[in-house]
């Protein structure tokens, strides 16, 4: 598996440790968001059917004293009903509390309440044919009693269920810290994920800067071999026609003139013509080439006059007018920042003769103690440089950039083209 499958693997992983770690966070909250709220709603209604129980006793105490001390026998009767009304409802809200840790308090409270009811329905019955107040107080005295028991024992229902609701609220506040706990395990193992994983995108990163930086010196370094050999080959070649092609095509026409001055027939001597105007334009071609790839001046009298040749070619074969400010520089120039300045200024000169229609050019060149400049300018029709990028700008910028040069273009359509190029010199190379 390699280092790229790693790091998918290893960031779907974090990725999938987040998603289960949220999910897992959301569910314990969510369990005891649920938990408290259930708790919750079954205190709320056990405090209801215990209110009801109570409220079911104090109203039918009221009921009873009513119906004892009124006389009317239709009333009696009504608040009989409403207190068999209350029994009911006191016995089903009983009967529906959960009694879970509480049965025998339950059950006591039952059994208190049956005896309640009883002693309250033989009040009603006895009290009202026999209306002495010792029989009053007996059943008043009994009544006060079952109530007093009753909610006494309501009130310890009440209280085991809140000890019941605190410890509730206990294992709640476990179950959040404990959720805490693990979320916060989690985190930490998010992070520590996170930085090996970091770590080792970096480490991949950093190596793969590397390797990319290793490749470009790789390749600036062929680049500049494939420059000096092409230089080279240039050079060779050039002497070659200069110094084979020209030489011989010298020699024919030196011979043909020679032949002339022996030939009386007029229409050999106009072969002969023909044969030396093709000779001669065959010799000039060969020097304009030999001077293309390399003129013999750039290593027999140095860049300036090199560079003035060219201008100077350029003027007379399209009429342009060429403003030359060029300073010799020293003699201790490198030879690939002379190559370098006189074909920046070669693809210049090319450039504006082939495109921008300039009828005007100028030709700055000075060397300082650090670097040397040089700027070419023309007014012609310029471009857009954002959209047009020619293989001779490219070829221009990357010849001054191997040198740690710095190449600049300033154009925009209608307004002319101004290229600006500096090249660092080395101690030894600046002049003193």
């Amino acid at each position: 598996m390699n280092r790229g499958r790693i790091l998918v693997f290893g960031f779907g992983g974090l990725l999938l440790l987040i998603l289960a770690s949220g999910l897992s966070s959301r569910y314990d909250l969510r369990g005891v968001a649920t938990r408290g709220s259930m708790l919750r709603e079954q205190l709320r209604q056990k405090s209801v059917l215990l209110d009801t129980v109570r409220d079911s006793v104090y109203l039918s105490g009221t009921f009873a004293r009513d119906a004892l001390f009124t006389g009317d026998p239709a009333i009696t009767s009504s608040l009989k009903e409403e207190i068999g009304r209350l029994r009911i409802r006191a016995a089903s809200s009983l009967a529906s509390y959960p009694g879970e840790g509480i049965p025998h308090l339950v059950r006591d409270l039952k059994g208190e309440l049956q005896v309640y009811w009883q002693v309250l329905g033989l009040m009603l019955e006895v009290v009202p044919r026999e209306r002495r107040k010792a029989v009053d107080a007996y059943f008043y005295k009994e009544l006060v009693a079952r109530r007093d028991s009753m909610l006494s024992i309501v009130k310890r229902i009440d209280a085991v269920s809140e000890g019941q609701w605190r410890a509730e609220e206990g294992r709640l506040a476990q179950m959040h810290r404990d959720a805490s706990r693990r979320g916060t395990l989690i985190l930490a193992l998010i992070l520590a994920l996170g930085a090996a994983l970091a770590s080792m995108a970096g480490i991949r990163l950093l190596r793969m800067e590397q390797a990319t930086e290793t490749q470009r010196r790789n390749l600036e370094d062929l680049s500049a071999r494939l420059v000096h050999v092409q230089e080279e080959e240039r050079k060779a070649l050039a002497r070659e026609l200069h110094d084979g092609v020209g030489q011989s095509l010298s020699a024919v026409l030196v011979d043909v003139r020679q032949a002339a001055r022996f030939v009386e027939n007029p229409e050999a001597l106009s072969h002969l013509e023909t044969i030396r105007s093709l000779a001669e334009r065959c010799l000039e071609t060969v020097r304009d080439r030999a001077m293309s790839l390399r003129p013999s001046m750039l290593d027999d009298f140095g860049l300036v006059p090199a560079l003035e040749w060219q201008c100077r070619e350029l003027a007379r074969r399209h009429g342009v007018e060429i403003d030359v400010d060029a300073e010799e520089p020293s003699e201790d120039l490198p030879e690939q920042h002379k190559t370098c300045i006189f074909r920046v200024v070669q693809e210049a000169l090319s450039n504006a003769a082939r495109h921008s229609g300039a009828q005007r050019l100028r030709l700055s060149f000075q060397q300082s103690r650090v670097s040397v400049t040089l700027s070419v300018v023309e007014s012609g029709c310029g471009f857009d440089a954002a959209r047009i990028r020619g293989l001779g700008l490219m070829g221009m910028r990357e010849r001054v950039n191997r040198l740690g040069g710095s190449f600049q273009l300033s154009t925009q359509p209608g307004s002319g083209t101004r290229i600006s190029v500096e090249l660092p010199l080395a101690a030894e190379a600046a002049p003193s």
